[in-house]
């Protein structure tokens, strides 16, 4: 019982605190007037779902009573649709593709013992602002979904078995990395295969090919590889949490 509780304490504290750090970065896209980038703000807003959506199994779980099995199906679709939003969050910093961050040095000159460098970093501070906000956006987007896809992932190994939830991961990667192509290229959103579930199916179908695969695979492993690490990561915080 004390593990119970022990265990809602430690994911209530880490909702709130990223609960405290969403807002705070709120303010600063507001408060900055970065009105270019207030698009973030949405972007992780998604990522909270599949966040709270998680923890609605997590607490299910423990939860005696138990839910629905309807409820349960519908949440898990909904956990599947908007979890690759923390995942597409990572090709943002497309938006400052334009930004020029290194310039050529116009002394430059090449064979000589001058000893100049051809580029420097601009000091242009506007520019670095927006690298700031994206950055810390992706962050915070990315880590919602690695943590929401971790507590899924610890919970079909605990009713499976350690096998069945890293196939899980492995195939939530890919299918994230699919999804990132469909939002990226075609526009396509979580909520449309709800509100256009015929228009999405015909999309799907007629970009099948080995373009949109290519895309999937690349952005699947980048997916995968950026929650190995962080599986990783979370397993030695807990490893040195207990020798403590």
């Amino acid at each position: 019982m004390k593990k119970v509780k022990k265990t809602k304490d430690t994911w209530g504290k880490l909702r709130n605190g990223f609960m405290v750090i969403s807002l705070m970065y709120f303010i600063w896209i507001i408060g900055k007037g970065r009105f270019k980038e207030f698009y973030m703000i949405w972007n992780i807003t998604l990522c909270w779902i599949p966040f709270e959506l998680s923890l609605f199994f997590l607490k299910n779980n423990s939860n005696k009573k138990g839910t629905s099995k309807f409820l349960m199906i519908l949440c898990a679709v909904l956990w599947v649709l908007f979890l690759p939003n923390c995942f597409y969050i990572i090709t943002d910093f497309i938006h400052i593709s334009g930004n020029s961050y290194m310039v050529i040095n116009p002394n430059y000159k090449p064979y000589t013992t001058t000893n100049e460098s051809m580029y420097f970093f601009s000091d242009n501070i506007t520019i670095w602002y927006d690298f700031l906000s994206i950055s810390l956006g992706v962050f915070i987007g990315l880590s919602l979904g690695v943590i929401s896809l971790y507590i899924i992932q610890s919970l079909i190994k605990k009713k499976y078995n350690k096998l069945v939830s890293w196939i899980t991961v492995v195939v939530i990667s890919f299918i994230s990395g699919y999804a990132i192509y469909l939002g990226r290229f075609l526009r396509w959103n979580s909520w449309d295969l709800i509100l256009k579930p015929i228009n999405i199916i015909n999309m799907f179908i007629h970009h099948l090919n080995a373009k949109s695969l290519k895309f999937a695979m690349l952005f699947g492993t980048l997916n995968f590889v950026v929650y190995v690490l962080a599986y990783i990561l979370i397993n030695v915080s807990k490893h040195i949490s207990s020798e403590n």
